[in-house]
């Protein structure tokens, strides 16, 4: 959404489960052919399902379908595992399911293409700006020293990624995806927002002593209590949470210490150089457009506004038709003919979605559940929901994913959720129009001239290029 490059890896879908009243944890791990890690509570057993029989389909997880489809089918997996292990494990005989993970566990998806793209050429290379280390839990036995630049987007101002999503290759993400990596990222990053806040942290004359006192002095220069509260304030919500009079003491030596360092740098004449100005005035931009932008979202959300769109939406919503549809995914148009052939010799339905699908909700028969209209890609929505309940669809169906046979189990009439459940989207709703609103606007007004990235005008051959004849 915001533009930038990145890279979209599909991997295979996890979901952990825990098991509880194991007979014994030593006689569980060794009889057992899965992968087990303990727990602090007595006789239990935590099992990252997939390690055993993982389900073979790659799914993208920004996809919300291939995540709903995955999600259902791990679920039915669990149960399957947990039924192998009672049965084929002692220890796990009298064993149950306690606990579900509420989320799938995907190790990637998009990655960042950032100001600079680690790659396995930078195993153990130092960096000027790292800020997170890595360590030798991968397959490649390898540690990388992570940069701050491979937090930063090249485009967007006012942006810092954290997590399994910065911007390094598909072989390095074996490294810093791991929690302890993400972890320290992250820290790195909201530490860049903190220290940013910090130096915008300056408030107004203060109305009287009393009321902003001076808290400390560097140099003769004053610090007063608004300004840490300032400071506090624009902290991340993570540490607003901590009591002011707690963090009062280290916010007081945040700003002593950028005082100082400002002091320092200003005697090295460090202001008059080119490159102060020129991230000053970068600086200036991303805050001018952050305040305008704030104000035009605040400004066009109101009570009234997010009552009328909440009306509107439950009106297109209600009555409007769920449908419960079976499907078998095939690889090819000639499969899923056969298919149908066998459907209309009188096979069922769901044994041969369970035999041939090569879709992830296959072991429950093709069962996709209830769904409405626009939650399935537009190809399969249409034939769908022209079938009436108990009818197969008469020819394949290709979408993006394959060939599709389908089947309708039921149909009902949806009911539209409640204004509290809806009224957080609505009113990203409305800011994100508001905003693109002003932005449009702004652009219909100006003269804007792009040009390709050497410079040339679009169209124009390139330089070092010549023309095709």
């Amino acid at each position: 959404a915001a533009g930038e490059p990145f890279e979209l890896e599909r991997v295979h879908p996890w979901l952990w489960f825990l098991m509880s009243n194991v007979g014994g944890l030593e006689e569980a791990f060794q009889g057992s052919k899965g992968l087990f890690f303990r727990t602090l509570g007595e006789g239990r057993v935590l099992v990252p399902w997939g390690g055993d029989a993982r389900t073979k389909l790659r799914i993208d997880a920004t996809d919300p379908v291939e995540v709903s489809e995955a999600l259902i089918e791990c679920r039915r997996m669990v149960k399957e595992e947990a039924a192998r292990l009672r049965g084929s494990v002692p220890a796990f005989r009298d064993a149950y399911i306690s606990l579900i993970a509420d989320q799938l566990g995907i190790t990637e998806s998009r990655r960042l293409q950032g100001e600079y793209v680690m790659s396995r050429d930078d195993l153990d290379r130092s960096f000027d700006d790292s800020i997170a280390r890595t360590g030798h839990w991968t397959k490649y036995g390898c540690v990388y020293n992570i940069p701050y630049r491979s937090l930063l987007p090249k485009g967007v101002s006012n942006l810092l990624t954290a997590g399994r999503c910065i911007s390094v290759d598909h072989r390095v993400n074996h490294a810093t995806k791991e929690i302890p990596t993400c972890m320290a990222n992250g820290e790195a990053a909201g530490t860049a927002a903190a220290m940013a806040l910090v130096i915008l942290a300056s408030g107004p004359p203060p109305v009287s002593a009393a009321q902003d006192p001076v808290v400390a002095t560097v140099n003769g220069h004053e610090i007063h209590l608004s300004q840490v509260r300032n400071a506090h304030a624009r902290m991340p919500e993570q540490y607003q949470q901590i009591p002011f009079e707690t963090i009062f003491s280290d916010l007081i030596d945040s700003l002593i210490n950028a005082r100082l360092a400002a002091a320092d740098a200003r005697r090295l004449k460090l202001h008059e150089e080119q490159e102060f100005k020129d991230r000053m005035a970068r600086f200036e931009e991303q805050v001018l457009q952050r305040i305008v932008l704030a104000r035009t979202m605040k400004a066009g959300v109101s009570d009234a506004d997010v009552k009328k769109r909440f009306e509107s939406l439950t009106k297109e919503m209600s009555g409007a038709e769920q449908i419960q549809a079976r499907h078998i995914l095939l690889d090819s148009e000639d499969d899923a003919k056969a298919v149908l052939r066998d459907l209309r010799k009188g096979a069922n339905f769901a044994d041969l979605a369970r035999k041939k699908s090569t879709g992830p909700s296959a072991s429950s028969g093709g069962d996709l559940g209830f769904f409405s209209r626009g939650q399935m890609v537009p190809e399969f929505e249409e034939v769908a929901f022209k079938l009436k309940k108990g009818e197969f669809s008469e020819t394949p169906v290709k979408t993006r994913f394959g060939w599709h046979v389908i089947k309708i189990e039921d149909r009902k009439k949806g009911e539209p959720p409640s204004f509290d459940e809806l009224e957080p989207t609505l009113r990203n709703q409305l800011s994100q129009e508001a905003m693109a609103d002003y932005i449009k606007k702004l652009r219909s007004k100006a003269e804007i001239k792009r040009f390709n990235a050497d410079g040339s005008q679009p169209g124009e051959t390139g330089a070092g290029e010549t023309k095709k004849p």
